[in-house]
């Protein structure tokens, strides 16, 4: 039964979303972008786990010493309360019934001109699809996932059993060769 309801939330986020994504990409300004000519990165991952807060503090601080300016939005699968964590989030109670996030954080994140946006989390999650399926990021990146290519301009396939960490080496890796010269 769960299952059923679910599958009638994807339909739904998926036929809502669908009618977005015009727009959003009429928005957008697609350029050719390497990490080396990246000065700002988005990132979206889910927040839900303290393991994943600390990989991406520290992922975060390695990005700014290499002179990139970065902005973090987290999705905390819940309906609580964060304090102290040193990123913008949403959580449970900023999504509607079919999983789109309606809070203002979300939409100023989309609407940011990042030079990447990446989506780094390893789980489906639609909530996180849906922000890099309007982001106005030059390139976006992620983890691939069949029917889900509008999210993400490269898609990176890995197994499942890649942490964060070689998740995030693997994405700096493709970006370094992706638009050299």
């Amino acid at each position: 039964m769960l299952q059923q309801v679910n599958d009638i939330r994807y339909k739904i986020y998926d036929h809502y979303l669908k009618k977005k994504l015009p727009d959003a990409m009429s928005r957008r300004q697609n350029k050719p972008m390497n990490f080396q000519q990246a000065d700002t990165i988005g990132i979206l991952f889910d927040a839900t786990h303290p393991t994943s807060r600390v990989f991406i503090n520290e992922y975060r601080e390695s990005l700014i010493a290499k002179d990139k300016r970065v902005s973090i939005l987290g999705y905390f699968n819940d309906k609580k309360d964060h304090q102290n964590v040193i990123f913008k989030y949403f959580n449970n109670k900023d999504l509607t019934w079919h999983w789109h996030p309606k809070s203002e954080v979300v939409r100023e994140f989309a609407d940011k001109r990042f030079d990447v946006l990446i989506g780094l989390h390893l789980l489906p999650s639609p909530p996180l699809e849906y922000v890099a399926a309007l982001s106005q990021a030059h390139i976006r990146v992620g983890r691939y996932r069949p029917q889900r290519e509008h999210c993400y301009d490269l898609m990176i396939d890995i197994t499942d059993d890649y942490d964060l960490k070689g998740f995030a080496e693997q994405i700096e890796a493709f970006l370094k060769r992706v638009n050299e010269k």
